[in-house]
């Protein structure tokens, strides 16, 4: 499968589309995600046992519906390593809103030792060229209040805020 085109890629890396067969790797970089931010606790705890339910998560994406809406990109080594992932989708709004098409960018992660190497930036950008082409002309995401490396990374890539999440346990 061609690489994604239109973005810096760093030396040594690559990036290309997740296929089916890549749920067991794609579960584990996943747990890898899940278990970094769960420091932040609350709503990025898991249950018991719920690791071994993240290859049906990535099976049901591939599975989405509409097919095409949906988004996830491996980032790896040139050798095949794999080193992170990104995950986006694409909706569609009724035309009476002004902005009828949006992307979200729902989870990215790249392995500690390969970040600031470049290659979560040009994750992003592949992903952001995918939801340009698809007729957004914006993409949202959401980033932990706590995580402020994150927050750091998106502001870099010339996001900034436009909502407040707001929480209230119960």
């Amino acid at each position: 499968m061609p690489t994604p085109q239109g973005f810096d890629l760093p030396a040594g890396y690559r990036i290309r589309e997740a296929l089916r067969r890549d749920r067991d790797l794609l579960a584990e970089m996943f747990r890898s995600f899940v278990e970094e931010q769960s420091e932040w606790g609350g709503m990025f705890g898991v249950e018991p046992g719920a690791h071994d339910e993240y290859g049906a998560m990535f099976e049901r994406a591939f599975d989405a519906e509409p097919r095409g809406n949906f988004l996830i990109r491996i980032a790896e080594t040139e050798a095949g390593s794999p080193v992170g992932f990104l995950m986006a989708t694409f909706a569609t709004r009724p035309g009476f809103f002004h902005e009828t098409a949006r992307g979200r960018i729902e989870d990215t992660w790249i392995r500690p030792e390969h970040r600031r190497s470049g290659i979560g930036r040009a994750l992003v950008e592949s992903a952001l060229e995918w939801i340009r082409r698809r007729g957004a002309g914006r993409v949202i995401l959401q980033v932990a209040q706590r995580n402020l490396a994150g927050q750091a990374f998106w502001r870099e890539l010339g996001f900034e805020p436009f909502m407040d999440v707001m929480e209230r346990d119960l």
